[in-house]
């Protein structure tokens, strides 16, 4: 049996009990407030939403350096055989490819980055389902094979609060908002 780490980025938003409870790396993504730059994990979503309202300019993210993925790969294949890394959707991030990028460069352990095509809740579903697999016993072929088949039926909706950051962003017109 082998020994699997899991990882994954800020974006799946996992509370402090799930990520000590199955051992979770979480890489995070940096938020930037004009000139201000804060990793995503020492903000309180409620902090975020404050400093969001405030700011002139809708904030950026940026995604975890090449060599964070490699340093943190790094240590993990020290004690673990396969590293099954999650990250939110490739589709509007760069983070998946830089953790494809970053397994290439690791030798003593097989790492799997896994596209979550998503982020938030679900992208925390398949990290969790993998961890309480590998914790179950099953091996990294069984747990991706199986996060594959439910990506296929993984469906996500949201329901905004506010339309205004929306229109700040871009994303709607005035009209429509």
């Amino acid at each position: 049996m082998s020994k699997i780490a899991i990882v994954t980025d800020s974006t799946a938003y996992l509370d402090e009990d799930t990520i000590e409870r199955y051992n979770i790396t979480v890489l995070p993504l940096s938020v930037n407030f004009g000139e201000e730059t804060i990793e995503e994990t020492e903000l309180t979503p409620e902090a975020f939403y404050d400093k969001m309202r405030n700011a002139p300019d809708l904030p950026t993210t940026s995604q975890p350096a090449l060599g964070h993925f490699i340093e943190k790969f790094e240590q993990l294949s020290e004690d673990h055989d396969a590293i099954l890394s999650f990250h939110l959707s490739s589709g509007i991030s760069g983070t998946y490819q830089t953790a494809v990028s970053a397994a290439r460069s690791i030798e003593s352990a097989k790492v799997y980055p896994f596209d979550s095509e998503i982020s938030c809740e679900p992208q925390a579903f398949y990290v969790k389902r993998a961890a309480e697999m590998a914790e179950h016993g099953d091996d990294i072929d069984q747990i991706f094979a199986n996060l594959t088949e439910l990506k296929q039926t993984m469906r996500a909706y949201f329901i905004v609060d506010d339309l205004n950051h929306l229109h700040r962003g871009g994303r709607l017109s005035s009209a429509s908002a």
